[in-house]
């Protein structure tokens, strides 16, 4: 058996892959002084193809590992972000079985700016002073819009990397 048949090495790889890029391309190239969040879109992605039990193990390994790179409380960006892809899948199976585009797009913006504001009023509670300011609106604002864009690319990439079905989105890897 190959390697690359199992959802958690796949897992691994991809998030690997997405933590690079965050911490290089994102990081240098910033949107009206705004840092798109790649992981968060990840998170958010495997909330909408995998469910909310899977969704929320894979945002809390996105998160998790994107933590290990900040100086911030170690497991805050798990916690917003299994949060964010719970609620999203919740939200998603509330509404239909099917994915549309336009709920993709809708529940990235959405899950995104929620993820922004969740992280930020976390923070505070965590004793980061500043978090919660005007600029906050601007940045939820502007990584909702490249996360909603992001959303429809990686949706189709958590599909493979979860195994999920295209037809049902019930993951094959259940959460422990």
């Amino acid at each position: 058996m190959s390697l690359l048949r199992r959802p958690p090495l796949r897992m691994v790889l991809v998030g690997l892959v997405a933590l690079t890029i965050q911490t290089t391309f994102c990081a240098t190239h910033r949107i009206d002084d705004v840092t798109p969040n790649l992981m968060l879109a990840m998170a958010i992605s495997s909330g909408i193809v995998a469910g909310p039990e899977a969704g929320a193990l894979a945002g809390f390994f996105f998160g998790m590992a994107y933590d290990l790179t900040l100086a911030t409380p170690l497991g805050l960006s798990a916690l917003t972000f299994a949060v964010c892809a719970f609620v999203v899948a919740v939200i998603k199976e509330s509404i239909t079985v099917d994915q549309a585009w336009w709920l993709t797009v809708s529940l990235g913006f959405a899950g995104s700016a929620f993820g922004i504001w969740i992280y930020a009023i976390v923070g505070t509670m965590t004793g980061r002073h500043g978090w919660i300011q005007r600029g906050l609106i601007k940045q939820s604002i502007v990584v909702g819009i490249v996360n909603m864009v992001l959303c429809l690319v990686l949706t189709k990439l958590q599909t493979w990397t979860l195994c999920a079905q295209r037809d049902k989105f019930k993951p094959i890897i259940q959460p422990l």
